[in-house]
């Protein structure tokens, strides 16, 4: 079942800081996002922020599924609802950016109609204060990626 997370309930930092390790900047854009669960018997097992930019724009900012439960399309599921979610607005643009060495990522975002638009240099070495490693490589580009609804 995916649902809008009350204010109320506590947020899955678990999941949350696997996608984003940088807390402070998780907590900011929390206070002005909406947050999707996937849940099944009581349990969180994927979570997606979704976060008005614009009037035009919105961004993807977190996307995370339970290490237990990868590949089982939870974090499918939780995009497809989410943009479902969005105002019905002539040229509404969402972005979503991600490592560039997250190759599974890409190409999920990708494979729902996302085009990459441009990659940033050394933006997690250079924006983050610990060094982020992914199947063991250093995370150092960022990839922002972007459709139109």
């Amino acid at each position: 079942m995916i649902r809008e997370l009350n204010k109320t309930e506590d947020y899955p930092w678990k999941l949350l800081l696997n996608a984003d390790p940088n807390q402070s900047l998780v907590e900011d854009y929390l206070k002005r996002g909406q947050v999707y669960v996937y849940e099944e018997q009581e349990n969180i097992l994927g979570v997606v922020v979704l976060m008005e930019r614009s009037k035009n724009q919105y961004e993807v900012m977190n996307v995370s599924t339970d290490e237990n439960h990868l590949r089982k399309g939870i974090a499918r599921a939780l995009l497809q609802h989410a943009l479902t979610q969005l105002p019905k607005n002539e040229h509404l643009e969402v972005l979503v950016k991600t490592g560039d060495i997250s190759i599974e990522a890409v190409k999920l975002y990708q494979s729902l109609g996302f085009e990459i638009l441009e990659t940033v240099k050394d933006y997690f070495v250079e924006n983050y204060p610990e060094p982020i490693y992914e199947h063991g490589e250093l995370l150092r580009n960022q990839v922002i990626m972007h459709m139109f609804l």
